[in-house]
């Protein structure tokens, strides 16, 4: 199954084309999402966890790989 994401420029079009696509018979599902926010320095995407998302599953996810705090800086600021 193959995958294609179309950004729509308004909600009014959003639903034209939903209704559009339904039409066609080979197309298995329509799914709409809400845009990503974005900030005005390099629009980066913002995306929000949930509410209650469980910040205790982060708990030892460097355990089979450590890092010292001093390669982790000589990474970051290497400049080539």
């Amino acid at each position: 199954m193959e995958r294609l994401i179309i950004e729509v420029n308004s909600s009014k079009n959003v639903e034209y084309l939903s209704e559009l696509l339904r039409k066609f018979d080979f197309i298995t599902s329509i799914k709409k999402q809400k845009p990503i926010k974005k900030t005005n320095k390099n629009d980066m995407p913002i995306e929000w966890s949930k509410p209650n998302a469980d910040i205790m599953a982060l708990a030892g996810i460097w355990k089979n790989n450590p890092r010292s705090i001093e390669e982790i800086r000589e990474k970051a600021w290497k400049r080539d």
